[in-house]
């Protein structure tokens, strides 16, 4: 699954990674709505079509990919996580093997957990209750926190990376550019000493004609 999922984003140019348990977080960069949601669609084909056998599973006997989709700005990375988790709530809850935005996703999904949808009012929590609940938001702001470092690492990794490569191509650029201008001067000197030569030739060739007309001339028997 892994494997479907990074192989496309490769292809596709977004950043992949591992967010909890089964669960993955994908950054697409620029674009519309529409372009991520065509991303997401593309992911959730490329895990359909791996085929990866599901036994245990009440909905399909392969491996399906459901996605919760949100957008970055103007927003921040906590709510854009929150809203597509919430919507992953409603595409799991809505069939599954499907992309959902937290736009489409119906009103009474509205948080992250899954739990959550089982509506209870705070009098009805235990005080045990309370403290999980606590500990499990804790949780997941340190995973979500970990999450995002570690798309920004891999971001700066591959602007890093870019950096190299464009370096290298201007070195190499310039190595070229330099051989070629070494190549253009040796060629003007053999043309130039090619030049000296036709010119010694000339006069060489000159001179000897003279000199036999002058040999003619005080010949007296010519």
């Amino acid at each position: 699954i892994a494997l479907a999922l990074k192989s496309t984003c490769e292809e596709l140019g977004c950043y992949l990674g591992r967010y909890r348990g089964d669960e993955f977080g994908v950054l697409v960069k620029g674009g519309t709505p529409e372009d991520a949601h065509e991303v997401a669609e593309k992911l959730r084909l490329a895990v359909e079509k791996s085929r990866t056998e599901h036994k245990h599973s009440s909905v399909s006997n392969i491996v399906t990919l459901s996605i919760g989709l949100s957008t970055f700005y103007p927003t921040s990375m906590k709510t854009v996580i929150e809203q597509a988790g919430s919507a992953l709530v409603g595409a799991k809850t809505g069939g599954r093997n499907k992309v959902l935005t937290h736009l489409e996703q119906p009103s009474e999904y509205s948080v992250v957990e899954e739990s959550d949808l089982v509506s209870k009012s705070s009098n009805e929590l235990s005080s045990d209750t309370v403290v999980d609940k606590a500990r499990q938001q804790h949780n997941t702001a340190e995973q979500q926190s970990d999450f995002v470092a570690d798309v920004l690492k891999k971001e700066e990794m591959l602007r890093k990376e870019e950096i190299k490569k464009e370096e290298a191509l201007r070195k190499e650029e310039l190595e070229k550019e330099a051989l070629k201008k070494a190549e253009e001067l040796k060629q003007e000197e053999l043309r130039k000493e090619e030049e000296r030569k036709r010119e010694e030739e000339i006069i060489r060739e000159e001179k000897a004609r003279k000199d036999a007309l002058g040999m003619y001339d005080y010949d007296q028997y010519f």
